[in-house]
């Protein structure tokens, strides 16, 4: 994971879906991604395209991809292994009221946690 876009990256990359004097709303919900069939986090938003918020300057690379912004940015990855990790890079605990998929995301986390 890219812990800041360097300079050097597509302004796109380093300014989309950043919040913005416009656009403060952390609960907007800036872009679809796209799910991957098959993946744990596909099984756990239920969709297969689900409605995000965007709000980071990172982007992430070496593991599972699972899930996609329009423009190709991942949005979503797994572990490849049996181990239990989903990483997303919007923000679901603001929108656990209104996309039940995202407070499946919190359920899950915590009832694989306390299986373990």
């Amino acid at each position: 994971m890219f812990r800041h876009a360097p300079p050097t990256a597509n302004r796109r990359l380093r300014c989309a879906g950043a919040p913005t004097p416009i656009s403060t709303r952390r609960k907007y919900l800036a872009h679809d991604i796209t799910v991957q069939p098959g993946s744990r986090m596909r099984h756990i938003l239920g969709d297969a395209i689900v409605p995000v918020n965007r709000i980071h300057h990172q982007a992430i690379k070496d593991l599972a991809p699972t899930a996609y912004a329009p423009d190709g940015i991942i949005e979503g990855v797994e572990g490849t292994d049996s181990q239990y990790l989903i990483a997303v890079q919007w923000h679901p605990e603001e929108l656990t009221e209104t996309q039940p998929g995202m407070a499946r995301l919190f359920t899950t986390f915590a009832d694989t946690s306390s299986a373990a």
